[in-house]
């Protein structure tokens, strides 16, 4: 390191492995990620992991020459080295087909893959329909690395020879009075003037074939990229990359754009269904039905897509007036037959620089009263974003929200996590690069909901009394209260008043339960369900409630003396226990009033 620069440490590791994505899923999910970037047209990309045997005294020698000088470097960096053996060598062999290879200027810094993998961190030139963007996801391989190492040979697209770079990624550290930065290369130098020391990848051809045999390299002159991992951790298993690999990558794989091999288990669309009862057994919920829906959803023809109108997202919101009635009436017919839906929305993205942008996503949508729990998918460029699901229990129904077209590939792609596992509206790439990003993406992610409850909410819910206010009449009022009338003749008894038990009074983003002053130690416990709204000026706030408002599960529920039975969309089950109870809710939108109606129910 030069005297005067500034130590970087490499705390990015945490982000492939935590207790929401572990280290096999990353390096499952980065490598696949990094190959369907890389696919050539028209090409199903295939991608193979092995573990290869390494024993035999040729390979151990082998492997002593690659790391000659490296070791001391590794534990002067804090790495652990009392388990490495290179006796009994180990490796995770990772190689692609149907791709490009790692293209780009190999003597030089330029956008391309070849600098992206070997010579950047934290940033990437990638954009529209490439999945991985961040620059993060190389450092995945050597984090699988118990010596933080790793190799990559790669032949190029239109090439026919081979070319060969390691790196390890170790935290800054001092040999003796000299320090050393984080990235440390097995390359060869260029030597011209003012470019001495520039790391290039490796082309003796003697090299490049003992590592190919050594290592049993499935490549010989296609072109790809191979990645092998050294001494990986112990965490990463066989079963487990598999079950990622079903899990995460399933929509590409049965629409025949992607193949995995692991160790000779292959994942295509024949072998799906059998390997995921076999390797991830509830970890897809009814995985035939989901699997069929996909299906069909790659097959359904275009000549049956509903066009919304283009101003569908005019308010940020996908609404019933995005559609003829027409559209609505035949869409809300085939739901309640079980048919596919699918919709094709339009969208013009504004870019910072001012370019307005037409693209599209595509919608997906069929009843399952019968499923287990719902499912609708979020799809960017053929990878799933798992955390954007919200179906679940309260939306028994298959979805799926497809973007494939370049220009919201990239638009959403800037809105990602770096494990590609949800959308952030505060994403610093959404907001630098496009106009309106927040309102946009809340558009988008929201779609799918939407188009559930105007056709599905039609379809399963009766409300009798929904129209009451606006199409009122004394006939129907007396008809309603025909049943309640008395003779005159009979004497009207009026009931002693029950004493209360309970009061709502407001509180700051919320409202509270609490006993009222009249309340008997007899009428305790008793059950209470409180059903709340946002006050809206004309017509019923409880009929006009929407799920995107707020759910009472993801609200702050404080209960003293009482206990919730079921917290749910906008209503809240609880029972009151004893005298002095209280129950407070709060979080609510501060800009919008609410409007809470509580009732008492009998325990049984």
């Amino acid at each position: 390191m030069a005297p005067a620069e500034v130590e970087k440490g490499i705390t990015q590791r945490d982000q492939f492995r935590s207790d929401e994505l572990g280290l096999a899923a990353a390096l499952v999910r980065e490598a696949v990620q990094n190959s369907l970037d890389a696919g050539l047209p028209k090409s199903r990309v295939r991608v193979q992991f092995s573990f290869p045997d390494l024993s035999g005294k040729r390979r151990v020698d082998f492997l002593k020459r690659l790391f000659d000088g490296q070791l001391e470097h590794a534990e002067a960096a804090g790495v652990d080295i009392s388990d490495i053996d290179f006796s009994a060598p180990q490796a995770l062999v990772i190689e692609d087909f149907g791709t490009c290879g790692l293209t780009g200027a190999t003597d030089s810094y330029e956008d391309s893959h070849f600098s992206d993998f070997w010579r950047r961190h934290g940033r990437s030139h990638k954009s529209g329909t490439n999945v991985g963007r961040w620059g993060l996801g190389k450092l995945v391989f050597s984090s699988s690395s118990r010596l933080r190492t790793f190799f990559g040979l790669t032949i190029r697209d239109g090439e026919t020879d081979p070319l060969l770079m390691g790196q390890c990624v170790l935290d800054v550290h001092k040999i003796l009075k000299t320090k050393y930065d984080v990235h440390g290369f097995f390359a060869d130098e260029r030597t011209d003037k003012g470019h001495e020391g520039f790391q290039i990848p490796l082309t003796n051809e003697a090299l490049l074939n003992e590592f190919t045999q050594n290592f049993k390299l499935s490549r010989s002159d296609e072109a790809g990229l191979s990645v092998v991992i050294l001494f990986p951790n112990e965490e990463i298993s066989l079963d487990d990359m598999i079950a990622v690999g079903i899990t995460t990558y399933f929509f590409p794989i049965l629409a025949d754009r992607l193949v995995l091999d692991f160790d000779g288990v292959i994942v295509d669309s024949d072998s799906l269904r059998s390997l995921a009862e076999e390797y991830a057994p509830g970890r897809i919920k009814d995985p035939e039905a989901l699997f069929t829906f996909i299906n069909e959803l790659h097959t359904h023809p275009d000549s049956n897509l509903v066009h919304a109108k283009k101003d569908w997202a005019s308010d940020f919101m996908l609404q019933e007036s995005g559609f003829s009635e027409d559209q609505l009436s035949k869409m809300r017919h085939r739901y309640a037959k079980g048919e596919l839906i699918s919709v094709r929305l339009p969208l013009t993205l504004r870019e910072k620089r001012g370019e307005k942008r037409n693209t599209y996503v595509t919608l997906f949508l069929q009843s399952g009263k019968e499923l287990e729990i719902g499912h609708d998918l979020y799809i960017r460029g053929g990878i799933t974003l798992p955390r954007e699901a919200r179906f679940r229990g309260s939306r028994k129904a298959l979805g799926a929200l497809v973007a494939d077209d370049p220009v919201v590939v990239g638009f959403l792609g800037d809105a990602e996590n770096p494990a590609h596992t949800e959308w952030n509206a505060k994403a610093e790439k959404l907001i630098r690069n496009w106009r309106y990003p927040s309102q946009t993406l809340r558009a988008i992610r929201n779609t799918l909901v939407r188009l559930y409850d105007m056709l599905a909410q039609s379809v399963e819910e009766e409300d009798t009394d929904a129209l009451l206010e606006f199409l009122w009449t004394p006939a129907t009022k007396a008809q309603k209260n025909k049943k309640q009338r008395k003779s005159p003749d009979e004497p009207i008894v009026i009931p002693p008043p029950t004493p209360k038990v309970f009061r709502v009074v407001s509180r700051k983003n919320g409202f509270c339960v609490q006993p009222d002053a009249e309340v008997r130690d007899d009428q305790l416990p008793i059950g209470c369900t409180i059903k709340v709204a946002y006050d809206i000026l004309t017509g019923n706030p409880f009929s006009r409630y929407d799920p995107l408002d707020f759910d009472f599960s993801s609200l702050a529920i404080e209960a003293k003396n009482a206990t919730v039975i079921e917290a749910s969309k906008n209503i809240l089950d609880v029972t009151l226990d004893s005298r002095d109870f209280m129950v407070t809710v709060t979080g609510f939108d501060d800009e919008r009033d609410i409007v809470v109606r509580a009732a008492s129910r009998a325990i049984e």
